[in-house]
């Protein structure tokens, strides 16, 4: 799959985390390896990009450390029978 930043991805794509900055706030915010977000809001002028992680909390993380956050998109499985 291919990797891109939190601020290159389309807001409402559902993404999975797959490497961040070694920044401890980050982890006290609960954005690890593994969690799935989206996207919620990109602001122009190189402002805040919010997040919703896994349906529950948004937050807001500086443009220059959401570039730094790689994700790659969430395929649901199709079920084949």
């Amino acid at each position: 799959m291919i990797k891109e930043s939190l601020c290159t991805i389309n807001p409402t794509v559902q993404c999975k985390i797959v490497s961040v900055p070694d920044l401890p706030m980050l982890s006290c915010l609960g954005v690890h390896i593994g969690t799935e977000l989206t996207v919620v809001v990109k602001n122009c002028w190189k402002g805040p990009v919010v997040i919703k992680l896994a349906g529950k909390r948004e937050i807001a993380i500086d443009f220059h450390v959401a570039a730094q956050i790689m994700v790659e998109e969430v395929r649901l499985r199709e079920l084949s029978f």
